[in-house]
């Protein structure tokens, strides 16, 4: 009997959970399109589509928890709404129905700072929400039915509104999020390209401490929150490109193109997360840049050589 069902296993963070979740000897199942990427311990693999009622309820069959990770991402969210409402949305609720019809105890749904818009920050969990992106409000949508089914069907389940994970991917994938991009350009000795407002910062949290933000999440059991996943720290995009150029040691200077509109600012309140989970990020925004620098600098010299 499996411990925990993790869909989009193949994903960027689905990754790096399986991998934490198999060091604590936990029995694991995956669930994704794409068959189980090489490198990844030998779970149990259901090839299947969270679209798909039939999948997901053969998935969650004699689980005792689920996280939930599968969704389109923000980038794809503009050009196709309603397919990334399909996956987001309709693909949560096929995972809930699944989970209750087969006596699942717990479902860790993980969702996005990306809900609270352009708000003031520090944004604590009670703040309003005002999504900006088809992808948040899908997400958003997918919060919401988790606690319907909380109140509804006695369904346990934790809610956990992840902030920037950033970090290596865990296959050596090459991401395209800003950090990463920033990281890849220094490595080459080129110019980090800061875009829109320089002073547009959010809330950094290395993808080792999201991963021990579900074990806990995990361990605690339901909670029936939504609890904040992130640093608490706003790094502004100037900055980071700054600290990158920093650690590498080279003379560099970010090159600046302005975007109209007020910067966009994102931080996380997190007190619940340490009073509820017991979760604290641990791992420094530079530490995590200056090891994902070193691995882009060894992916530099293979191409070189």
């Amino acid at each position: 009997m499996p411990d925990v069902l993790v869909t989009g296993a193949s994903g960027y963070l689905g990754q790096h959970l399986v991998r934490a979740l198999c060091a604590d000897g936990l029995a694991v199942r995956g669930l994704a399109r794409s068959v189980r990427p090489a490198g990844l311990p030998a779970i149990e693999w259901r090839r299947g589509d969270v679209c798909v009622p039939g999948d997901v309820a053969s998935a969650a069959g004699d689980c005792a928890a689920v996280v939930h990770l599968a969704c389109r991402p923000l980038r794809q969210s503009f050009a196709d709404p309603a397919g990334d409402f399909a996956v987001n949305a309709g693909g949560t609720l096929n995972v809930l129905a699944a989970a209750r019809q087969a006596g699942v105890g717990h479902v860790v749904y993980a969702s996005t700072a990306q809900v609270y818009g352009a708000g003031q920050p520090p944004f604590a969990e009670e703040a309003p929400t005002a999504p900006r992106s088809p992808y948040a409000a899908s997400k958003l949508c997918g919060e919401v039915m988790c606690t319907t089914f909380a109140r509804c069907y006695g369904l346990g389940i934790t809610v956990l509104r992840i902030f920037n994970a950033y970090g290596p991917a865990a296959d050596g994938a090459e991401r395209g999020t800003v950090e990463a991009l920033f990281v890849r350009r220094v490595a080459q000795g080129l110019l980090p390209v800061v875009t829109g407002h320089p002073d547009e910062a959010r809330d950094f949290v290395h993808v080792r401490d999201v991963v021990r933000a579900i074990q806990r999440a995990l361990h605690v059991g339901p909670t029936s929150e939504v609890i904040n996943i992130g640093s608490g720290v706003p790094t502004t995009m100037r900055e980071l490109a700054d600290l990158v150029i920093s650690l590498a040691g080279v003379p560099l200077s970010p090159v600046v193109e302005v975007g109209d509109g007020p910067p966009l600012r994102i931080q996380a309140d997190t007190h619940k997360a340490r009073t509820v989970l017991g979760f604290a990020a641990q791992v420094a925004l530079r530490d995590g840049l200056a090891e994902m620098l070193e691995l882009a600098r060894q992916r530099v010299g293979q191409v070189a050589r």
